[in-house]
C-alpha cells in the first residue's frame, strides 16, 4: 500500500473514532451472554461512581446575548458606584467652596478695613505733601517771634505756590500722580528740619502737632533678649527723647543710637499708657521695630531739667 493511501486511511479512521466518541463513546462492557438475565446485564454503580455523578456540575450553555446582558449589568453596577463616589466628591467640593467663601468674606472685611485705613493715611499724606498749612499765626502761637514767623510763613507760602504751579502743569500735560510728578514735588517740600533749627524743639513740636504731622516714634515690637527687652521697653512705648535729645522721627532715632561710645548707658524717656517712664539703655541697636506716630501731648518738659 502506498504511503499516501495509508495516510488517508488513518485520517478516515480518526474521524470515525471521533464521531463515535461524540455520539456516546465506546462501551467498555463485555457483551452479555444470552443466558444472562436482562436485569443483570448492567453492573451496579459503585459508591464512587454515584458520588461522582452527584458532585459533577452540569454544564450550562450561555448564549452570546446572555453574555452581553451580563456584561451590561456589570457595567451598570460600576457606573452606579462611580456616580455615588462622584456625588460624594461634589458634596466635599461644595463644603470646601463654602469654607473658602466664608474665609474670603472675613479677609475681604479685613482688607476693606485696612484699605480704609490706608486710604485715610494716603489722603492725609497727600494733603500734607500737596497742600500744607503753616501760617504766621500758627508760628506765633507756637512761641516764635513775629519777625521770624513772618519770614518763615513767606518761605512756606512760596513753596506752596510752586506746588500749585506744578499741579496745574501736571494736569495739563498728563503726568499728575506719576513718578515724574512726585519727583518734581519733592523739590518743593518745605525744609522742616531746617525749620526746627530756626525755631527750636518746643516751637517745632507745636508746629508739627498743629499741622497734623507725625512728631514721635513708637515701638511696634521688641526682640526677646535684646538690649531693649533687657532695659524694659514694651511694644507701644513712645520714644520722647534719647540721651537728652528729643526724637521726632524713626530715622532720627536710628542715627542717634550710632553716636557716642558703644555700650555706654544713656537715659531713654518714653511715654507708656500716657505716663512718663525713664529707662537706661546701652548705646547701639535697640532690637526693636519702630514707626512714626502723632502725639498731641508729648509732655517732653517732664524730663527736662
Amino acid at each position: 500500500m502506498k504511503p499516501l493511501t495509508l495516510s488517508i486511511l488513518i485520517v478516515i479512521i480518526t474521524m470515525i473514532i471521533s464521531i463515535i466518541y461524540l455520539n456516546g463513546g465506546f462501551s467498555m462492557q463485555e457483551p452479555l451472554s444470552p443466558d444472562q438475565p436482562e436485569e443483570s446485564q448492567q453492573a451496579p454503580a459503585t459508591p464512587i461512581n454515584q458520588t461522582n455523578q452527584i458532585n459533577t456540575p452540569e454544564k450550562i450553555s450561555i448564549q452570546p446575548e446572555q453574555k452581553i446582558a451580563i456584561q451590561l449589568k456589570l457595567q451598570s453596577n460600576r457606573i452606579t458606584i462611580l456616580e455615588n463616589e462622584l456625588n460624594k466628591v461634589y458634596s466635599r467640593i461644595a463644603m470646601l467652596e463654602d469654607t473658602i467663601k466664608k474665609s474670603k468674606v472675613t479677609k475681604s472685611d479685613q482688607a476693606s478695613s485696612n484699605t480704609t485705613v490706608n486710604r485715610e493715611q494716603k489722603e492725609k499724606r497727600t494733603k500734607i505733601t500737596d497742600q500744607e498749612t503753616l501760617s504766621k499765626t500758627m508760628l506765633t502761637e507756637a512761641g516764635v517771634n513775629e519777625v521770624l514767623a513772618n519770614d518763615i510763613a513767606g518761605e512756606f507760602n512760596a513753596f506752596e505756590m510752586k506746588k500749585l504751579e506744578l499741579y496745574d502743569a501736571a494736569n495739563r500735560e498728563g503726568f499728575y500722580n506719576t513718578s515724574k510728578y512726585y519727583q518734581e514735588l519733592r523739590k518743593f517740600q518745605f525744609d522742616y528740619p531746617r525749620l526746627r533749627s530756626r525755631i527750636g524743639d518746643n516751637a517745632y513740636d507745636k508746629i508739627l502737632i498743629a499741622s497734623g504731622r507725625n512728631n514721635r516714634t513708637v515701638i511696634t515690637s521688641v526682640i526677646p533678649e535684646s538690649p531693649a527687652d533687657q532695659a524694659g521697653l514694651h511694644a507701644g512705648d513712645i520714644i520722647l527723647d534719647y540721651a537728652g535729645k528729643t526724637i521726632f522721627t524713626p530715622q532720627e532715632l536710628k542715627n542717634t543710637t550710632t553716636e557716642g561710645q558703644r555700650n555706654t548707658y544713656v537715659t531713654l524717656n518714653v511715654l507708656r499708657n500716657n505716663q512718663p517712664v525713664s529707662l537706661l539703655i546701652p548705646r547701639g541697636p535697640f532690637g526693636v521695630q519702630i514707626d512714626a506716630t502723632l502725639v498731641s501731648n508729648p509732655i517732653t518738659s517732664t524730663f527736662q531739667q
